[in-house]
């Protein structure tokens, strides 16, 4: 009995493991400031979340006042939502709105910092793009995203949506890895949980950062008045120290010893030619190789420390895990 005390106990630890944890994810914390000079208007968003609320009417109303259009007509689009809500006190409501001269505009809610470009072109306020930086750090490699959801279409044919981005850093800059976007219809007044799951690029590079977006209007059909609640949002990822295998377990490439010192030896199946890179922690590739069958890598070379290999066949299907480097 004690045996398997331990065994589920040491079960449920790993389970809990895969769990990344997201700031504030019911929503049940918010801040609240005002934005506008002309027509001050208060906006709101969950603690470590953002909206587009206060740069919309701040700079619709500064761009508009160049050509006299009234300062009343950029509107808030993201609210805290005490009545509607999944679990604890709080959900956040999303409403699609008609911003003047900007066109229908869907509610947004990001875990990373939304950037509005708003200029004059042929004599109105335009939209130049919607940007983001920052988002929810990870030292996990991040797999699916889930929320709970309630959706309600302006007219019936719009649909919201959540996507979300997982990033590595590259000489520095973010670099986007995998990806995943779901959308939810009319669910007819009931919470519904949608899940985005990421699909990657092969690089094996380590994610650092996650950009989860949510929108009222999935941009085909954005109609005045949709609507969408968002409630309790996970993500679960698998341990940066696993080895991610693509091959297939019969065809898994041993990669050894670990910790590794001068050599890294590679064996995969007789004939099959596969190309190593190997990853420093900060995304630099810092060594490339090709074996074929078997061989090893020369990492005499490399300052000692954690580093991220992926190891590519023929065909393109790959597989990628971390060494520790020592001297």
């Amino acid at each position: 009995m004690k045996r398997l005390l331990l065994l589920l106990g040491a079960t449920a630890l790993s389970v809990a493991g895969m769990a990344q944890t997201i700031a504030n994810n019911s929503f049940e914390t918010w801040r609240t400031s005002t934005s506008g000079a002309l027509a001050p208007d208060t906006v709101m968003a969950p603690d470590s979340w953002f909206g587009a609320d206060s740069l919309i009417i701040a700079d619709g109303e500064f761009y508009g006042s160049l050509i006299a259009i009234s300062p009343t007509v950029w509107q808030r689009q993201l609210y805290k939502e005490a009545t509607i809500v999944h679990t604890g006190s709080y959900s956040a409501k999303l409403v699609t709105k008609k911003q003047d001269t900007l066109g229908v505009f869907p509610g947004i809610m990001s875990n990373a910092q939304a950037n509005v470009a708003i200029s004059i072109v042929g004599g109105s306020p335009s939209l130049g793009g919607i940007t983001y930086s920052g988002g929810t750090a990870t030292t996990y490699h991040i797999t699916t995203v889930s929320a709970w959801v309630q959706y309600a279409p302006g007219t019936g044919l719009d649909s919201g949506s959540m996507s979300v981005s997982a990033y590595a850093t590259v000489f520095g800059l973010d670099s986007m890895i995998g990806s995943g976007t779901v959308t939810v219809g009319n669910t007819s007044g009931s919470w519904t949980q949608i899940t985005a799951t990421l699909t990657y690029n092969g690089s094996g590079l380590p994610v650092d950062t996650v950009r989860i977006i949510f929108t009222s209007s999935a941009g085909t059909n954005n109609e005045i008045g949709s609507t969408m609640y968002v409630d309790d949002v996970t993500m679960t990822g698998t341990l940066p120290n696993e080895v991610q295998n693509v091959f297939g377990e019969s065809a898994a490439v041993a990669v050894y010893p670990n910790p590794a010192s001068d050599e890294l030896n590679i064996r995969g199946q007789v004939n099959a030619a596969y190309t190593i890179a190997l990853f420093s922690v900060n995304g630099q590739q810092v060594s490339t190789s090709t074996v074929k069958g078997a061989g090893s890598v020369d990492i005499s070379s490399l300052a000692a420390g954690m580093y991220f290999y992926n190891i590519t066949d023929a065909a393109g299907n790959s597989q990628h895990g971390k060494v520790n480097v020592i001297h």
